[in-house]
């Protein structure tokens, strides 16, 4: 993509990776897939078609019930470190 996100010595990669693939494995398989194609896209097709196609990514998703079940878990999460209650 251009940018660097994180370094890491080589023996050190797999401790460095972890928290990306775990939240990657963790996530809704669909909204994985979708974010590959919109990346694809907006390198394709550019920034106006990929917006638009985000926005309609978006929309598509609450086709099912994944952002509300993500979002309830959200709510419901036990609450830690400063300033829980």
């Amino acid at each position: 993509m251009g940018f660097l996100q994180t370094t890491a010595p080589p023996a050190g990669l797999d401790a460095a990776m972890a928290p990306w693939v775990e939240a990657i494995l963790a996530a809704e398989p669909g909204a994985i897939r979708a974010q590959k194609r919109l990346i694809e896209g907006w390198l394709d097709h550019g920034v106006p078609a990929g917006v638009r196609a985000g926005m309609d990514a978006f929309a598509a998703s609450f086709q099912t019930d994944a952002p509300n079940q993500r979002l309830a878990a959200f709510q419901n999460r036990k609450r830690g470190g400063k300033g829980s209650k």
